[in-house]
């Protein structure tokens, strides 16, 4: 009897200390929501978002969670805001999507894709400093991935251009779009499918890697080559949440940013020659532009994003090219 009363005692501070424990552990657990600007299809979403919410949660012990929404919920062009607020704590966007709203991102698309140097110089600093001023959201993490291409309906022209055709593009595209003759027209990514298919529009330009899973290749013969710029990714982070946490989750947050630009510097790169091996077999071929013609596109982009850094954020971004220029990053 004495000894089934211990017993009965031991289970029931064992109980006590198991509920103890999981309280503790629950008391710890932080669960997030993010909001990324494309859907589960991109192979960028996959990559950077999905790669860092996964790695987020490792690094954590699966005490960080995130929940993921995405354009369905709110619109590509309309996110920096509730993300600024605090109606959600992450936004894996490109700065071309907020650029009425001081987006300094911009200018990070021409400068080479090395994340460290980007860092050691100290752009990276200037950004996410100025992203906190401006926005309310500290940057997490700069990812490069791959560069920017164009996709059209037909090939290009006998004079090598595509003069007279509608281009998708935003902002940034827009002077390389008319470099070569093209109109440009803005559109989110999940409509470019049906307006290449309803000839809405002749063609598009987009990140050189995404037309295999969009399936644009249904739609569009050609992909144009050689690519140019350098696509920029960013993860932003509701700044007062940020401050909210304890020190710990803040520096397994940053280090996960930090390693995961890294990951994805390695792994966009081998994504896009992937998804050229399945493109040729699946029947869209690629069509190069001469030489001069390339420099009017890639020149044209290049100078575009400098302008745009200036009328959106003045000095700084002449801070930013003068670092970049110094620093040997510079496209």
């Amino acid at each position: 009897g004495i000894m089934l009363k211990l017993d009965s005692t031991r289970l029931g501070l064992f109980a006590v200390s198991a509920t103890f424990l999981a309280s503790i552990a629950s008391a710890h657990a932080v669960e997030l929501r993010i909001l990324n600007s494309w859907n589960e299809k991109a192979p960028l979403t996959k990559l950077v978002s999905n790669g860092f919410v996964e790695k987020l949660k490792n690094a954590s012990n699966g005490r960080i969670k995130i929940v993921v929404s995405g354009p369905e919920v709110i619109a590509p062009f309309e996110q920096l805001q509730p993300v600024s607020s605090g109606s959600f704590d992450f936004l894996f966007t490109h700065a071309a999507y907020h650029f009425g709203s001081k987006g300094l991102g911009v200018t990070l698309d021409s400068l080479k894709s090395n994340p460290e140097l980007r860092r050691k110089s100290g752009i990276w600093d200037i950004v996410d400093k100025y992203y906190q001023k401006q926005n309310n959201v500290k940057l997490i993490g700069v990812f490069p991935f791959g560069q920017y291409h164009f996709i059209l309906k037909e090939g290009l022209s006998a004079k090598g251009d595509w003069a007279g055709r509608k281009i998708r593009g935003t902002k940034p595209y827009h002077s390389a779009i008319k470099s070569l003759g093209g109109s440009p027209v803005v559109l989110k990514g999940g409509e470019i499918y049906s307006a290449l298919e309803k000839g809405v529009i002749d063609g598009a330009a987009w990140p050189n890697s995404g037309a295999l899973n969009f399936k644009w290749y249904e739609v569009a013969k050609v992909r144009v080559r050689p690519s140019f710029g350098s696509s920029s990714l960013l993860i932003l982070m509701n700044l007062d949440k940020f401050k909210s946490l304890n020190k710990a989750d803040r520096d397994i947050i940053l280090e996960v940013g930090r390693k995961h630009e890294l990951a994805v510097d390695r792994e966009s790169a081998q994504i896009s020659k992937d998804e050229d091996v399945q493109l040729d077999k699946l029947g869209m071929t690629i069509e190069k532009l001469s030489p001069a013609n390339y420099k009017k596109v890639s020149s044209s982009f290049n100078d575009t994003l400098w302008i745009f850094g200036k009328v959106c954020c003045g000095e700084i971004s002449e801070k930013i090219r003068k670092i970049a220029l110094e620093s040997g990053l510079l496209k």
